[in-house]
């Protein structure tokens, strides 16, 4: 659904208080749409791979050599696939300390940080 005109305008009034208010948090959220679309891909991926690797299982047993390259071709590409989802959690790193001091001119405040679970 597309935004009007008035939609777009408040949502740039939004991101550029945001950007203002807290740059690292928004820089930490523009990739954000780009990480979304390689967990699609990774999981695309990964399910033609599972699907070529069942589908390689049965022309074994027909085809021996058949079936061997097309198991191959699944494996590289379902590790494919999980390389799209490692690198959505590269991009994805956060602040490892629990608070954030504020900085001399900033306003003041500390924000806490979710810590990892762990």
């Amino acid at each position: 659904m597309k935004l009007s005109q008035h939609e777009q305008q408040v949502l740039v009034e939004i991101q550029q208080g945001v950007r203002a208010q807290d740059p690292e948090f928004f820089a930490s959220m523009a990739g954000f749409q780009s990480r979304r679309g390689g967990s699609v891909w990774g999981s695309v991926m990964l399910t033609i791979g599972l699907a070529a690797f069942v589908f390689a299982a049965i022309v074994a047993q027909v085809m021996p050599d058949v079936g061997f390259f097309v198991s191959l071709a699944a494996l590289m590409t379902i590790f494919w696939g999980l390389s799209l989802f490692s690198q959505m959690g590269d991009r994805g790193q956060r602040v490892s300390s629990t608070t954030q001091q504020p900085s001399s001119a900033g306003s003041g405040r500390a924000r806490s940080v979710p810590s990892p679970a762990g």
